[in-house]
């Protein structure tokens, strides 16, 4: 449901709420660099990211260990 997948590119976001769920976040880990995810759902199926504020794919790039990612997914 939360589509977060981890791959060898990196991760790969691919979210499928439900409209009831309007908004959500979690943390997670991934190859030691923690990313707080925030997604904002308002019902559609057109989905934009953002990674520390600027606009990127929903693939996101490998990390760096030890980093902090702030990600903003909007689902509309």
């Amino acid at each position: 449901i939360l589509g977060i997948k981890p791959g060898y590119q990196g991760l790969l976001i691919e979210p499928h709420l439900p409209k009831e769920i309007t908004e959500l976040s979690i943390t997670r880990k991934y190859r030691g660099a923690t990313y707080r995810i925030d997604i904002i759902n308002t019902g559609g199926h057109n989905i934009k990211c953002f990674m520390n504020g600027k606009p990127i794919d929903n693939q996101l790039p490998l990390p760096k260990a030890g980093e902090k990612y702030n990600i903003q997914v909007e689902i509309n």
